[in-house]
């Protein structure tokens, strides 16, 4: 009751005494999080908690407007950890209830540091990492309480489009930033801002800064994109990243198994080209498939990877072919010694339907084959029946009547039909009096080369490449329009004016034109190779269970003993095989469990062939953009978190350490002791990385965690100064606890990758993408 404490107007800080300002505000942050507890369990009057959080809010905005450091830090803490609160609190509203006084708050702190931003050397660096990362979880608040200004918007992305400051960890963390203000934009936002950015150059002042703005425009490109594909979706009941990992599982293996039809000649119905920093590539599907009738569309940027399947017929087809999908073969697939060795009748059975299934595969594969085969050897055989003497003769006419009537009489030597190359040179006999046409022997017809050319202008439109591909002459609007939607316009389409679509849209490539790659092994080796990297930001933490059910069995004990870098009490965490009740419900607020074999976009290292050798599941989230998480659509997707959890890998102590011993950030759950303070030095889990360790340590009387925060010892001074603002204790409620430390985790984790950028290559995925998209322009046609 007695709330003296926290005024600020009357206490000693205004009279230049810090000393008293530091201990104040580390009170006031963990006060906060204990009152976001209170908010989250409804304990007492709603009203006077909500009146008790503004006054809260509005000191901690104070206390971050202070020169000191620490002070700083503290308060940014405090902000984040009530901000999540009542951001979980008021989810489960229906509509949006705007808080006023807390909204002006967040109003202040937003244009306090856009002003510091615009100012060189008015902050240190290491003050505005936690100012940015407070920013970005107030922008996140916008869907829920805080009402966001669009001037205020436009100010902020403007502000952390020029940065001022050149420390590349900084520009990073304002890189999110500004990610989490573009999600907030709307279409027409985005659209101006887009405007704004893609103007003339203006000078670059940090070495850096051209490395950040084209990802921002793609980003910007991305939102009205993605405004138009989800505008006529229904959204779901709630968000599950479980149903976002199957729609990306499934959208992997669409992009690998796709039957793509074939023409005459054998090629595969397929094209691709490249505009500005995008690459759109078109698949018809084959007539043997479940994809018949259909036009796989992908559009690949450095921040995204939209895939979508068009119809171009309308009958005989089938609807969701993509339906079909072998998941549970994938998960349930058997080798081929415990199929022989398995003799019951339910197996002997399913390998005869197998069986059956492969012949019929293979007998249509061979089917196709030997009719183009047969083709092929009869145009063969009437090019080699006719061979000419006269090498300056362009054509040799076999015998007959022209169009105009005369009669030829070419002398003409007939061979064996099964004459080769080698035997003509055996022979003496230049191959080049032989010319080839597509006219099934008819000489008199037009030549090869004329239609080659010809059919290669035509590929170069993409217009022209869908008439030639599908064989219709007028291509249907509604794939047009449905290209069109992904941000390409009818010019560079190549879609002649007399075409008509009942929608248009802006043209998101600006100044931009289509270049046409040549299609081969290595393009295609190119697209795989992007394809490896996600269009979003990827976290690898690492998930250990220090409580006492998680004892180590025998076996791993006795290797314990024997291995001299188990000395320490923190690797006995990796042996643990088991958790409680408590750990697993941690787990679960930080993600979900998915199977370990459809995590092929992305498995953190883990092993996704059959034998499973690291695990059979796995712990992930994904993080979604714009506050749509209801939609578990992958499009909305900006960031993936994936835990190697060692309580989920097998018992052996080598495998488990591979993987959690290259992850930068450890999170430990329960710590075996009686007392709240932890002995880092011995807890710590030895290896190269392991920069930063988060304890997460459950209170027993109160539903409340303790986080701790540690930093391995002998880091580097620029690694330690960055990751200073994280270390320390705050008290959290369970409920939001998950949510705290994950974020905790993933700064941590992307600071630590820019420092050290030159040992684990680009931290960005988006920058990474950009670049492999940049490298394939050595394979246009």
């Amino acid at each position: 009751d007695d709330l003296l404490w926290l005024d600020l107007a009357n206490s000693s800080h205004t009279n230049g005494n810090s000393a008293e300002l530091v201990p104040r505000s580390k009170a006031i942050s963990d006060y906060a999080g204990v009152l976001g507890h209170i908010i989250l369990a409804h304990v007492g009057d709603k009203e006077n908690n909500l009146q008790l959080g503004r006054k809260v809010c509005s000191v901690l905005v104070q206390l971050s407007m202070e020169k000191c450091q620490k002070v700083i830090q503290h308060a940014c803490c405090g902000l984040i950890s009530f901000l999540s609160s009542l951001r979980h609190s008021l989810s489960s509203n229906a509509t949006k209830i705007y808080d006023e006084d807390i909204s002006d708050c967040l109003i202040a702190f937003i244009s306090h540091l856009c002003s510091d931003l615009q100012k060189e050397g008015s902050s240190s660096e290491l003050a505005l990492i936690p100012l940015i990362d407070a920013m970005r979880e107030a922008v996140g608040c916008a869907d829920s309480f805080f009402k966001f200004p669009r001037s205020l918007r436009r100010r902020a992305f403007l502000t952390l489009f020029q940065p001022t400051r050149q420390e590349w960890e900084v520009q990073v963390v304002a890189f999110q930033c500004t990610v989490a203000i573009i999600n907030v934009l709307t279409a027409e936002e985005a659209s101006l801002m887009m405007f704004y950015a893609i103007g003339p150059e203006r000078n670059v002042k940090l070495p850096n800064e051209k490395r950040i703005q084209p990802l921002l425009i793609d980003l910007l490109r991305y939102r009205q994109m993605s405004a138009r594909l989800l505008k006529t979706k229904a959204p779901g009941r709630f968000y599950k990243p479980s149903r976002v990992h199957k729609r990306l599982a499934q959208e992997a293996l669409s992009l690998e198994t796709f039957p793509v039809d074939l023409d005459e000649l054998g090629s595969p119905k397929s094209s691709a080209w490249k505009c500005g920093n995008a690459i759109l590539t078109l698949r018809i599907g084959s007539k043997d498939s479940l994809h018949r009738g259909w036009v796989e569309v992908v559009v690949r940027t450095p921040c995204s990877r939209v895939r979508r399947l068009v119809k171009w017929k309308k009958e005989f087809i089938t609807e969701n072919p993509d339906s079909f999908l072998p998941f549970w073969e994938q998960l349930h697939s058997r080798s081929r010694k415990e199929a022989k060795n398995n003799g019951t009748l339910e197996s002997t059975s399913t390998s005869v339907q197998n069986t059956n299934k492969i012949e019929l595969a293979q007998y249509v594969e061979s089917e196709e084959s030997r009719r183009i085969l047969e083709n092929a050897n009869r145009v063969i055989e009437r090019f080699d029946s006719l061979v000419d003497y006269n090498e300056k003769s362009d054509t040799a006419p076999k015998q007959g009547k022209l169009s105009n009537g005369s009669s030829l009489q070419p002398k003409l030597i007939r061979r064996k039909s099964k004459s080769t190359f080698e035997e003509m040179l055996r022979d003496g006999r230049k191959a080049s009096t032989l010319k080839r046409t597509m006219s099934d022997g008819d000489l008199t017809k037009k030549s090869f080369t004329t239609k080659r050319n010809t059919l290669y202008e035509r590929k170069r439109s993409v217009y022209s490449w869908l008439q030639y591909a599908t064989g219709v002459k007028s291509v249907d609007v509604d794939l047009i329009q449905e290209i069109e939607a992904l941000g390409f316009c009818k010019q560079v389409l190549g879609v002649p004016e007399s075409v008509i679509t009942p929608t248009s849209y802006q043209d998101l490539f600006v100044h931009e034109r289509m270049k046409c790659f040549a299609i081969g092994p290595n393009f295609n080796r190119a697209l795989s190779i992007l394809d490896r990297v996600t269009p979003f930001q990827t976290h690898r933490i690492a998930l250990f269970y220090g409580g006492q059910f998680g004892r180590p069995n025998k076996r791993n004990s006795r290797s314990a003993k024997a291995d001299a870098n188990t000395n320490k009490d923190g690797d006995k965490f990796l042996m643990a095989t088991q958790a409680s009740t408590d750990f697993w419900q941690f787990a679960k607020g930080l993600g979900d469990l998915v199977p370990v074999r459809h995590c092929k976009y992305f498995s953190g290292g883990l092993d996704t062939s059959e034998s499973l050798s690291d695990g059979s599941f796995a712990l992930v989230w994904f993080g979604c953009k714009g506050g749509s998480y209801e939609l578990n659509d992958p499009i909305l997707v900006d960031s993936m978190v994936f835990f190697h959890t060692v309580t989920l890998m097998p018992d052996r102590l080598t495998n488990r350490k591979r993987h959690v011993g290259n992850d930068i950030v450890h999170i430990v759950y329960g710590l075996d002791i009686d007392t709240l303070e932890v002995d880092h030095e011995r807890m710590a889990i030895s290896g190269h990385f392991g920069f930063i360790t988060i304890y997460v340590i459950p209170l027993v009387h109160v539903p409340l965690f303790k986080v701790s925060v540690h930093l391995k010892s002998g880091l580097d001074k620029s690694i330690s100064a960055a990751l200073d603002h994280l270390v320390g204790s705050w008290l959290i409620s369970r409920q939001v606890g998950a949510h705290f430390v994950r974020n905790l985790a993933m700064q941590a984790d992307v600071i630590c990758q820019a420092i050290i950028e030159d040992k684990l290559g680009l931290v960005l995925n988006t920058e990474d993408r950009s670049e492999r998209i940049t490298d394939t322009e050595r394979h246009l046609g």
